[in-house]
This record gives C-alpha cells, structure tokens and sequence, in this order.
C-alpha cells in the first residue's frame, strides 16, 4: 500500500502543461495548460489592465533535523479584474488562475471566474443557453452546472461530491483515504477509481438556482484540471523529500565529533 506524507506549505504574496482534451474548455480564453505569457496576454486582450494583474508566489519548507529551510519561490496564482461603474452600483468582473508547483514546469491547473452584475444583468436563461452553445449540455448537481473532460474519464470524488475550491489540499484529501498526515494513494473515496489517471477534469457554473427569468446578478465559474494538479503536488512531495534527506545529510556531515 503506497503511503504519503503531507508537508509543510509556507506563503508569500507580492504587493505590487496544455492538455489536447482541454482545448474545447476556455473561460474567455483562458484555458489549463497556460504559461504565465499565455494568461497574461489573454487577460491583456480580454481587456484586463496591466497594473491589475498580479502575482502571488508561494515557496515549501523542510527540516533537515536542526534548521528549517525554504524553497525558491514560485507562482501560485494570478489575479486580476475589471470594473465598471454604473447607475446601480459596481459590476465586477475578477479572475484567480492557478499554477502547478515545481519541480514540474509550470502550467495552469485550474480558474476561477466572479462575475457581478447590477446594471442591467442577463437573466439566468439567456447565461444558461449561452453556456449550452459554448460547451454543451451539461450535467446539472442542484444548482450547478457541470461538464466533465475529457470524454470516458469519471469524477475523481466520491458520490456527489465536487470540490468548487481551487486548493490542493482539500482535492487530495477528497480523492485519497487518508489517515493523519498520511496519504493512501492506492486507495480512493471514489471506489471505482484504480488511478488518478481515471479522473476527469471539470468546470461548473454556479449562478444561484435556475431559474430562467431571474438576473443573473452573481456567476461563478470554476475549472479545475484535478488529475494534473494531483501528479504534480505528488512529484512535488517528492522533491521536498529529496531536498529534505539532502540537507539532513549534509549537516550530519559537517557535525564535529565530541570530545569526551
């Protein structure tokens, strides 16, 4: 039975891997598998603000039995938004787009979209068929409104569940048996998952219940590549691991024998 440890994730902000069955997915042409280049510019061109889009950067910390020590920093996330003033008040429009952690080259795994309307919104019905158009009849879960890719694969969670957060804590957990701080990873909430390789990747729309005529005062959309983002946090435990067993090494090394 494979076990993984869950490590310790230190964080920053600063002030101031595409895959082919995601293409047909975009979220105003944002889509997984983005470079930073990639976001920016479709951000640019979506009409984002340059000043607007900033970084958050996030690093991991080991202990090698004496000091504690700290990775380089690397993306976590990138937010932006655009706002517009009007008679009845702000329409916001904000995005969070997610990267995948080193040592595996950074890519987006997973957007989310806030979309506020007071002046003048679409009604739920017109967002609705929109969406149908765009992407699909989707799967409906309550009130939200779902589509998974690629074709063939399944949920990656349990029964009916769905994580809507972009946090990869909270997908491991809701993937994995878990005991402690110890992962099983051959061994899945979802018990007709036999590997994370089965999983789908998913975005939903969330926009309140659905009903046709109502304003479409507040969407939110959420796509998450979960198989890719879970890979690469693995490959990121093993990393640390490494750098941990390195450091550790080499302070026994240097340690000095007592004098007796």
């Amino acid at each position: 039975m494979k076990q993984y440890i869950r490590y310790m994730f230190g964080v920053f902000c600063l002030t101031l891997m595409t895959p082919t069955w995601a293409n047909d997915f975009d979220i105003v042409g944002l889509k997984l598998g983005m470079t930073f280049e990639e976001v920016k510019q479709t951000l640019l061109d979506y009409g984002a603000k340059p000043e607007s889009i900033q970084q958050q950067h996030q690093y991991f910390q080991y202990h090698d039995g004496a000091e504690l020590h700290k990775t380089e920093s690397f993306l976590h996330s990138v937010t932006t938004a655009k706002e517009v003033m009007g008679e009845k008040g702000r329409d916001q429009d904000s995005f969070v787009v997610y990267f995948s952690p080193p040592p595996e080259q950074s890519k987006v795994v997973a957007i989310t979209r806030m979309i506020t309307t007071r002046n003048n919104p679409t009604t739920i019905g017109q967002y609705m068929a929109a969406l149908n158009d765009k992407y699909g009849e989707p799967q409906t879960m309550g009130s939200r409104l779902v589509w998974w890719f690629p074709e063939g694969k399944q949920s990656c969670f349990s029964s009916t569940n769905l994580v809507m957060s972009p946090d990869i804590d909270q997908i491991m957990k809701s993937i994995f048996l878990s005991s402690g701080n110890r992962y099983f990873l051959d061994r899945f909430q979802n018990t007709k998952l036999t590997s994370v390789d089965d999983c789908a990747g998913y975005l939903v729309y969330q926009m309140g219940m659905l009903q046709p005529d109502a304003p479409a005062n507040s969407v939110t959309a959420t796509m998450i590549d979960a198989p890719t983002w879970v890979k690469a946090n693995l490959k990121s435990m093993e990393w640390v691991e490494q750098l941990k067993t390195e450091a550790t090494k080499a302070r026994l090394a240097g340690s000095s024998k007592p004098t007796l």
